[in-house]
């Protein structure tokens, strides 16, 4: 369709350097602007040719070797349309392919960031929740644990 999208990829707000734990929230970077060394990262481990994406992971291979830059610039233009392997999917299942992604990353890391990718995970499995309509899981009161 001739539908045209005025805003940007990239929140007005993203930081001018970002980590490799900023890429756990989500992918910030849109691929078509995307400028990598491609010195940094000399070989892509063994588990990236059977990733979901291509390009998510890639970043995060990077960003273990450093700071992101942005450039708050429009670098390029990108066409979404309802073939493609993200914007094919509707809402609940775009949050599904997210929450397995980063189960999968976490193993494929071997839990080097178990704790910021697992905060990412729980808001995404919360998200998840509500897209579903479910109930939020009942809060254990922290002294219910004990014996």
């Amino acid at each position: 369709d001739d539908t045209v999208c005025e805003a940007n990829y990239t929140s007005p707000d993203q930081k001018e350097f970002s980590g490799v734990e900023d890429l756990f929230e989500t992918n910030f970077i849109a691929t078509c602007s995307a400028m990598l060394r491609r010195g940094a990262v000399p070989e892509l481990p063994s588990w990236y040719a059977s990733s979901r994406w291509e390009d998510w992971p890639l970043y995060i291979l990077y960003a273990e070797r450093g700071k992101i830059g942005y450039l708050n610039e429009v670098m390029a233009v990108y066409r979404n349309h309802g073939r493609g392997l993200w914007s094919g999917l509707d809402p609940t299942s775009q949050l599904e392919a997210v929450v397995r992604f980063l189960e999968d990353l976490d193993e494929r890391l071997e839990h080097r960031y178990r704790g910021p990718i697992g905060r990412s995970l729980a808001k995404y499995r919360d998200r998840l929740r509500a897209a579903r309509g479910e109930a939020p899981p009942a809060a254990v009161p922290a002294d219910s644990a004990r014996p």
